[in-house]
């Protein structure tokens, strides 16, 4: 009876076993959909032993964990491509903003504005006393300075957006680090007692991609279960259970937000984030829009100074020697026509000389090709096309960069579905073959209580 006794105790082991294993395939049919989801998988080994006449024999089984199918380094590979992708992909969003103001296809871009421009002063040097030419030349004076203050406006306005993004970002970081150090402290107490940790450790993992989206780090997972996040500079973001937030700190010089740590916000941490989201938020507001918004700026004071140099050198309607045709430009969106000159058309100094002359207007038409820009080298048109290629080119940068690192991260993404994604082809086929070892279980039970009662028929 002891025997029969020990194949009933398998068959109810077995019975056990693979309705654990059932169990866990229809957990992973369920999660086919869900985001972060790793398979998992029933161990299933062979369990004590029983004597025979010539040896020992293997009796029982048992499911000894339930095995998360992941693997560590894709996932540290997609971590990090997420923060290149995830900073790839917000510089390209801001840069196509930016390309998109200096819209050249439209006659109203600077381009052509400052062509009416300059053709005005040509057209008026033929007829220096006319009053249709001189409101020519003011009408599309105040054209220019419109258009330098409204592309100072938008680029100023992207770097806004850029800075308010920033802010944005670190809020929903310190939610992402708070969370992560909840969880982490939920794993180190469930693994401690020998529980299961596995949709924890998916939850985590979930978290820590969002981390790397927004900003560059290295971490450390840790045989207890616990998770170390740190900056480039070393700066822990959580250590176990713990973590420190970080904080938006408004700059008293530039009015934007630097980046510190909420413990201390006077040591300021811009320096040590160069990817994520973050990273393009500061390349975008304090390296690209800040270049191109220098440039802008140089281009209006350029034209403003010479203009005003070379009006002051003429005479106007009334004899008297030309003043400021521009007001005094440091910026390009304070640039403006001199209120003077919009209140009265005859102070145009037109003329080289008292005769009324239209040479001076022709000496200004000249500035169009003037060698006045990048140490009198290039001309004002050939400066602004060369700062519009240079936008063109970083935009076409950032959408190569773009597409090469999705790419990648399409590819780390399909490695990673064939260790951790749910198929349910493979798992309709594991239930099948736990259905078929449940229905054996079965039998044996069958089977040993026949041998009962044929022991207790010899009996009677």
């Amino acid at each position: 009876m002891s025997s029969i006794g020990q194949i009933l105790n398998t068959a109810k082991e077995a019975l056990l076993t693979h309705q654990v294993a059932i169990g866990v395939t229809g957990t992973n049919v369920a999660n086919v959909s869900t985001p972060g989801y790793s398979r998992q998988r029933a161990v299933i080994e062979a369990k004590g032993t029983m004597e025979s006449i010539e040896n020992d024999v293997q009796i029982g089984v048992e499911v000894t964990r339930i095995q998360r199918m992941f693997d560590q380094f894709i996932e540290a590979r997609i971590n990090d491509q997420s923060s290149m992708l995830s900073y790839s992909e917000a510089r390209q969003d801001a840069l196509s903003q930016i390309e998109a103001i200096f819209n050249e296809s439209q006659q109203e871009g600077l381009s052509g504005v400052m062509d009416r421009f300059w053709k005005a002063w040509d057209d008026l040097s033929f007829n220096p006393t006319g009053e249709v030419e001189r409101f020519a030349v003011v009408s599309s004076a105040e054209n220019l300075a419109a258009v330098f203050r409204d592309y100072s406006t938008q680029l100023a306005d992207v770097q806004d957006s850029m800075n308010s993004r920033l802010a944005d970002n670190i809020t929903q970081l310190n939610s992402y680090l708070a969370d992560i150090a909840d969880t982490t402290s939920k794993i180190i107490q469930v693994q401690s007692g020998g529980g299961n940790t596995n949709d924890l450790m998916d939850k985590r993992s979930e978290l820590l991609k969002k981390v790397s989206e927004t900003l560059d780090i290295q971490y450390i997972q840790r045989s207890d279960g616990s998770l170390d996040i740190f900056m480039s500079n070393g700066k822990a973001l959580v250590q176990g259970d713990r973590y420190w937030a970080l904080e938006a700190v408004q700059n008293a010089t530039t009015g934007f937000y630097d980046v510190a740590f909420e413990e201390d916000n006077t040591e300021i941490v811009n320096d040590a984030i160069s990817g994520g989201r973050l990273g393009a938020c500061l390349d975008v507001r304090d390296t690209d829009a800040t270049d191109y918004l220098g440039q802008l700026n140089t281009l209006a004071a350029a034209i403003a100074d010479e203009v005003n140099a070379q009006h002051v050198e003429g005479f106007d309607r009334n004899g008297n020697v030309g003043g400021l045709f521009f007001d005094d430009v440091t910026e390009a969106k304070n640039m403006a026509v001199n209120s003077a000159i919009l209140a009265d058309l005859s102070l145009i100094a037109a003329s080289a000389t008292v005769n009324g002359d239209g040479d001076n207007a022709q000496a200004m038409s000249g500035l169009r090709d003037a060698l006045t820009m990048r140490g009198d080298t290039i001309p004002f048109s050939s400066y602004l096309n060369s700062l519009i290629g240079q936008i063109g080119e970083d935009v076409a940068a950032a959408n190569r960069s773009y597409g090469q690192r999705n790419a990648v991260m399409n590819t780390l993404i399909g490695q990673k579905e064939q260790v951790s994604g749910v198929s349910i082809d493979e798992e309709m086929v594991n239930l099948v073959r736990f259905q078929m070892g449940y229905s054996a279980a079965g039998k044996m039970i069958t089977a040993s209580q026949e041998m009962i009662d044929t022991l207790l028929g010899l009996v009677e």
